[in-house]
């Protein structure tokens, strides 16, 4: 899907959101994530991150690499949920 999106936020039991011309929009087709499912990238996230400086501030931000393309994330929390920014 071609998308002008400049980020994808992630929420626990929410549906995926992409930010278009600052606007939060469901992604079509898209599944509510799981708590559970959004703990297991979360998980991932902050192993590649300092865990430290998450429970220190509260948020994290980080960068992966895939299929060469490197993504940058913040993972923070919300009503004492995580959630993830991409």
């Amino acid at each position: 899907m071609a998308t002008e999106a400049s980020d994808l936020h992630l929420g626990p039991d929410q549906y995926p959101l992409l930010r278009t011309a600052g606007q939060l929009h469901p992604v079509p087709g898209e599944d509510r994530l799981s708590g559970d499912e959004l703990r297991q990238l979360t998980a991932e996230l902050i192993q590649r991150g300092d865990a430290a400086q998450l429970e220190d501030s509260g948020d994290l931000d980080g960068a992966v690499t895939s299929d060469g393309v490197r993504y940058r994330f913040n993972v923070f929390r919300r009503n004492r949920e995580l959630c993830v920014a991409l």
